[in-house]
């Protein structure tokens, strides 16, 4: 078992993501000037693919071990997951306004999803389900309303070799092993 927890920053809720390595995530990570005024822009160590979203982490303290569990075994049985970016997209009608992302592209990545969504609910985990699985990652979220950036984002291949537990305020790592 290999892992490692490092701290996040205010973070209340719990999810199961892949996040950039770090020379990928400073190239995509935007500058002001890239975004409308208002906007909020995530700092590149925050880059990341969400896998899962479990829901608020105080609510399901009682399922973390169980959780940790199922991704010790998960990452020695998976292979790094490896991709691209691709464009630029916006999703409207997130509370924290419109979520400015690029698109990643894995082949493998659907079921490498799926196969991970079936191990949690196999133990009881409950995932939210209130919207469909579209890889991306959010670069910066623009107030709503306002126009979708004009600049394009490079492609950038890459291999991820560690899922990523986000719980609040820490992230445990779990190294793709299979």
């Amino acid at each position: 078992m290999w892992y490692r927890t490092v701290t996040a920053q205010k973070h209340s809720g719990a999810m199961i993501a892949l996040f950039l390595p770090d020379k990928v995530a400073k190239e995509l990570a935007l500058d002001a000037k890239d975004v409308p005024g208002d906007s909020t822009i995530e700092p590149a160590d925050n880059l990341h693919v969400t896998l899962v979203y479990l829901g608020k982490a105080a609510e399901i303290e009682h399922q973390r071990s169980l959780i940790k569990k199922v991704l010790e075994g998960f990452a020695k049985k998976h292979a790094p997951v490896k991709g691209k970016t691709g464009g630029v997209g916006c999703f409207a009608g997130a509370k924290d306004g419109m979520p400015y992302y690029a698109s990643f592209d894995a082949g493998i990545l659907p079921q490498f999803r799926q196969e991970l969504v079936e191990a949690l609910e196999a133990v009881g985990v409950d995932i939210a389900k209130d919207h469909g699985f579209t890889p991306h990652i959010t670069l910066a979220y623009l107030p709503d309303g306002s126009d979708i950036p004009s600049q394009q984002v490079e492609s950038h291949e890459m291999e991820i070799g560690e899922i990523v537990l986000a719980w609040a305020d820490h992230l445990t790592r779990y190294k793709l092993e299979g």
